[in-house]
């Protein structure tokens, strides 16, 4: 079906006004002409024309529309056929000298009221016309639109004595504080980072404890770390004056010598005034227990948990009550400091603080997992997983609500996810997890299943370093796995590590990889047995290194090679089978090429066959599929969907689809990545292929 452009539609209506205006010229005309021969006095007969003529010319005219403004929408009732709209957003009122305009075109809604809701910054105005014919007429009145002053997001800090205060912001529980020895930017620069409860009230306070003549800078956030207070407040310590040296003393003159008096009988001594409680507690580790002597009239106290005492300082408190001991919870294999102080209305002294090592878990993870039921059936007596590559923390949280809709849509409830190793550890033993919380949480409201891709080494290690990588999933699935609130129970290990972008820009290593995966199951097992891990692999001719040869189809073969137990601990196999129709059987059994010559999607039998191999029968996951609209028609990729779901339904050992991705990445994509988007950017509209996926995934099960 041809469109038809704005230009076109314009130049039509003036023909139909045209041919309007000499209608009623003609039929003016006439009437004149019937009044004269029936002996009607009229005006001059040109002038009756002419007057016709002007009356036809007015009204041939579109009305403006009339504006009103609802919350941050313009809105306007329809005029009267017309096809689109031009709106006018200017940054002043009209005759303003400084004023600039913007103008853009959209298209008439459905139903009877229009609208157009402008993207404001903070505090911004603009001042908004329409026009219902091209731009001949415009809004008597233009509206006015105003975005509020967004509220502040971090603290403001102000210093009063040697205390640090502030106001709260709104339901946080508690507050990170930033401790340095020098101002931002300063090369030097070494900060400590400590958590504090929120008091109650509105007004927030801290005491940093300095030296003498000691100066620090102090920061505060009231997000876990995503923004800090504007500028930090310097605190500083007057430094201690010397004593004075005492003045001499006259030298006494001698007394004159007396007669030696008796000495008086001691009078008896008054008994000694008890030795004063100290004011802090004196903490005494026992074991892995802390005791204390109790402080009378207490009836609480707080306890400081810190890690990295000598660097990052890492705190965390909690209350206790009135006893005189407390055995906290055990962090195997590390050394964890702790502090005490009483719970009074004034806050009390701090404790000196003691240290208590753990020992390693008396019981390593064994070496061999608990044997397993053999598979009840071919689909491993696992539902089908139906997801998507939605990237809701690219999206934003804020976009969950439609792309909740448009997943529901498509049939799909679950969602693969990166949990960035580097950006949620950037340095070693200091985690920001607050992103990945609130992802996590809201897509759980909306019923959505998170699959996180645990990968992406940090700047300060490299992704061959196993025993690093091993304590962040731990760590992560301490957190989201099993039993927590998140329960997520599939983990995926390492996003493509086969490709160099994924492996920090290096040429990948199956056998690093092969021993970062064994470590990190191993780990991730010890904190939570349930746990579903997946290992990425793949059998084409990308490059590779330190494995049996050059080229990845000794990728699987390699990764045994270095962890020969892997199978063992593992529950799945992610796959990415990128490539042409895949109805297109392969050139030779064994092989990865199509009979068209391109990557072929039924390589994953063998990358199957090499998992059987060394005898691990386990479920496959495709984690990414999908063909770009950026050099393939929309109808070619539909056609390369409608063959794809018969060769997964023939392979009951596929357990999970998720097709990449769910929105294009940009508007008029520029780059195949962008265009594998199921919806079109910006109007969200699917393409071809959306119907085919829809009814796929209704035969899977």
């Amino acid at each position: 079906m041809s469109s038809v452009s704005s230009g076109q539609r314009m130049r039509s209506l003036h023909r139909l006004r045209l041919r309007s205006t000499l209608a009623v010229l003609l039929v003016a005309g006439l009437f004149v002409g019937l009044l004269s021969c029936a002996g009607v006095a009229s005006a001059d007969p040109a002038t009756e024309a002419a007057n016709a003529a002007e009356a036809a010319l007015l009204s041939s005219g579109v009305d403006a529309p009339a504006l009103t403004v609802s919350g941050g929408t313009v809105q306007w009732t329809p005029v009267a056929l017309e096809s689109s709209y031009s709106v006018a957003i200017s940054n002043a009122e009209r005759g303003a000298t400084n004023r600039v305009t913007r103008y853009l075109t959209i298209e008439r809604a459905p139903g009877g009221t229009q609208s157009y809701t402008p993207k404001l910054e903070p505090g911004e105005t603009v001042y908004v016309g329409v026009s219902a014919d091209g731009g001949a007429t415009w809004s008597e009145e233009e509206a006015t639109v105003s975005a509020p002053v967004s509220e502040p997001t971090a603290p403001t800090l102000s210093v009063h004595g040697g205390t640090v205060q502030w106001k709260s912001l709104g339901p946080e529980s508690s507050y990170g504080v930033a401790i340095s020895n020098d101002v931002r930017g300063a090369s030097d620069r070494v900060t400590h980072y400590l958590t504090l409860p929120r008091q109650s009230g509105e007004a927030q306070s801290y005491t940093p404890k300095l030296e003498a003549g000691e100066t620090l800078y102090v920061g505060v956030t009231a997000d876990s770390g995503e923004t800090w207070s504007p500028a930090e407040v310097t605190v500083s310590a007057p430094a201690s004056e010397p004593e004075p040296e005492p003045e001499p003393q006259p030298e006494p003159e001698p007394a004159p010598e007396l007669e030696p008096e008796p000495e008086p009988a001691p009078e008896p001594k008054e008994p000694e005034a008890p030795t004063p409680i100290p004011s802090a507690p004196v903490l005494s580790v026992h074991g892995t227990t802390l005791t204390w002597k109790a402080i009378p009239g207490v009836s609480g106290y707080t306890l400081a948990t810190i890690r990295n005492a000598t660097t990052t300082r890492n705190t965390t408190y909690r209350a206790i009550g009135a006893a005189n001991f407390v055995t906290p919870p055990a962090v195997p294999g590390q050394t964890i400091s702790y502090g005490l102080a009483a719970r009074t209305p004034v806050g009390g002294p701090w404790a000196q603080e003691v240290s208590i090592t753990y020992p390693p878990p008396t019981k390593p993870p064994p070496s061999e997992p608990p044997p397993s039921e053999p598979p009840p059936s071919p689909t491993f007596g696992l539902p089908f997983v139906k997801g998507v590559d939605a990237n809701l923390q690219g999206w934003g949280i804020n976009n969950l609500p439609q792309i909740a809709a448009e997943m529901n849509s498509l049939g799909v409830n679950w969602e693969r996810e990166d949990l960035s190793w580097g950006s949620i550890e950037p340095q070693k033993g200091v985690f920001n997890w607050s992103g990945f919380d609130r992802t996590v949480a809201a897509a759980k409201e909306r019923g959505i299943t998170i699959l996180p891709i645990v990968g992406y080494a940090p700047s300060w290690t490299g992704p061959t370093n196993s025993a690093a990588y091993a304590e962040f999933v731990a760590a992560a699935v301490a957190r989201y796995g099993p039993g927590t609130s998140a329960n997520l129970q599939w983990w995926e290990l390492w996003n493509e590590p086969y490709f160099a972008y994924a492996w920090s820009g290096h040429t990948p290593e199956p056998e690093a990889y092969g021993r970062d995966a064994l470590a990190a199951a191993q780990a991730a097992k010890a904190v939570a047995p349930s746990v579903k891990l997946l290992v990425a692999a793949d059998y084409q001719e990308s490059s590779q290194t330190g494995g049996s040869s050059s080229e990845q189809k000794t990728w699987v073969n390699d990764m045994f090679a270095a962890a020969p137990t892997l199978g063992k601990w593992i529950d799945g196999v992610s796959v990415h089978p990128y490539g042409g129709d895949p109805a297109l059987s392969l050139k030779e059994a064994g092989g990865y090429l199509d009979t068209s010559g391109k990557w072929g999607f039924q390589r994953i039998d063998t990358v199957r066959g090499k998992f059987l191999a060394h005898g691990v029968n386990v479920p496959f996951w495709i984690t990414e599929e999908g063909w770009s609209t950026w050099d393939m028609s929309e109808e070619t990729v539909a056609r390369n969907y409608a063959d794809l779901f018969p060769q997964i339904k023939a392979r009951p050992w596929i357990r999970a689809l998720f097709p990449f991705g769910l929105r294009e990445g940009t508007a008029h994509p520029t780059n195949d990545q962008a265009a594998f988007g199921l919806l079109k950017f910006g109007t969200w509209q699917p393409k071809a292929s959306w119907t085919f996926i829809q009814e796929g995934f209704k035969t899977l099960n």
